[in-house]
């Protein structure tokens, strides 16, 4: 009775651990989605840095190369060190001001998403050892 016991919940903590890792594969991580919808949207704010100096140019490449690479944490960084520079017009901090909402707004969006599917996983989880007990 207790072996059988013990085995129902070993296979259920197998369950859930299966379920948590087989439905958080690197595409479905948070950022993976939101770089490629950004990557995108990037031509806007490429137009406006089109004409900047060399120094300003430069660092406004590697910030976009991290947005398409999909480290948004690189580019959040990378954005607001370039919306720290002094040298930028007006229309360009408004731009990096806007992307950086824009980037904002999808990771919180993308984290609400991935929060939602953890709690379906586990939802599923501990319904799937009900049964397993039951039995």
């Amino acid at each position: 009775m207790i072996m059988n016991t013990i085995t129902k919940i070993a296979f259920a903590v197998t369950v859930v651990g299966l379920c948590t890792f087989a439905g958080c594969k690197k595409a479905d991580a948070p950022g993976s989605d939101i770089a490629s919808q950004l990557g995108a949207d990037t031509s806007a704010i490429e137009k406006v840095f089109e004409s900047a100096p060399a120094e300003i140019k430069g660092e406004f490449d590697q910030a976009i190369a991290a947005v398409k690479a999909g480290e948004l944490k690189t580019a959040v960084s990378k954005f607001e060190a370039l919306a720290a520079n002094a040298k930028l017009s007006s229309d360009q901090q408004q731009s990096v001001k806007d992307f950086l909402a824009k980037i904002q707004t999808s990771l919180t969006e993308s984290v609400g998403q991935a929060a939602e599917k953890a709690a379906e996983g586990a939802e599923k989880a501990v319904g799937d050892l009900k049964e397993t007990i039951k039995k």
